[in-house]
């Protein structure tokens, strides 16, 4: 995937609508040791691939419903990974050749800031399908690096930088244990999973934009009334989605969709009164 995600990035700065010298310079993601030429005869801007982590913020801790025939298969949520890149700019010149470095490097952050997360229509590969649009983060500095040391191993003299931060999910395609039969929801949209002392419940509702058209593929979340989360599951090509073995009290769902934003419902009683889940964008 992070070769996809290099083309992804490669995609952006060769749109068209960025600066021209970004667009005419050449992209590397080769390591920019002393041995280190541009591909373009002229110029290049390379994106080193320095280091890979999770990111522990943005993980989900529960499971993924995800409908199939017959009921629903529980899966692990996507890992969520922090690639960062250290950018820098190179010129193959005599004359300017730091003032030239500096103005392609100044370019590339301009056009790369203008992006908080990569719209899908630069995806590329295994980037295509990304459940969340993945954010991007431009010179934000680790204090607990030292570059100075990065420079030595690379043996050669420190370069103007910048580093980018891109996080991108990545499906470990695990299934839990538990697999899930239910009964299919028509009409009232709540319904009782086991006759015992405590009863679980089934829900279901819609994703719905702000002319109330469906919004499929849109990520929906149940959590506690006080924000942990609990499930979390895709609606199908309807804009459905459904909740199963929930215990009766009070909670919070959320639903996030790419050019949509994200919506959020507090205060949602199972049971409820009327069996009405939807989650609407304004």
């Amino acid at each position: 995937m992070f070769h996809d995600l290099d083309s992804t990035i490669e995609n952006i700065l060769n749109d068209k609508k960025a600066p021209a010298e970004l667009v005419n310079a050449g992209v590397s993601f080769e390591t920019p040791d002393k041995s280190f030429k541009p591909n373009n005869p002229n110029s290049a801007v390379n994106l080193f691939l320095y280091e890979v982590k999770e990111n522990l913020k943005l993980r989900n801790p529960g499971p993924i419903t995800v409908p199939v025939t017959g009921g629903f298969e529980r899966r692990m949520p996507p890992l969520r990974v922090d690639c960062s890149y250290l950018v820098t700019a190179w010129k193959d010149a005599v004359v300017n050749k730091v003032k030239d470095e500096h103005q392609l490097l100044g370019q590339a952050f301009f056009w790369l800031s203008r992006f908080p997360t990569i719209p899908s229509s630069y995806f590329s590969g295994s980037m295509v399908g990304q459940p969340f649009p993945p954010p991007t983060m431009v010179a934000q500095w680790d204090g607990a690096k030292n570059n100075g040391e990065f420079w030595n191993a690379l043996n050669i003299r420190p370069r103007p930088y910048f580093t980018l931060i891109v996080t991108i999910a990545m499906d470990l395609e695990l299934l839990s244990q538990e697999y899930i039969v239910t009964n299919t929801i028509t009409g009232y949209r709540q319904t009782p999973l086991m006759n015992t002392q405590e009863e679980r419940y089934q829900i279901g509702g819609h994703v719905l934009d702000s002319g109330l058209n469906p919004a499929p593929g849109a990520w929906v979340r149940v959590e506690t009334a006080s924000g942990e989360p609990l499930q979390t599951t895709e609606t199908n090509e309807l804009g459905r989605f459904t909740f199963s073995d929930l215990r009766a009290g009070r909670y919070r769902l959320r639903a996030r969709a790419v050019g949509l934003g994200e919506v959020e419902r507090p205060d949602v009683d199972i049971p409820s009164n009327t069996g009405e889940y939807d989650l609407i964008f304004p």
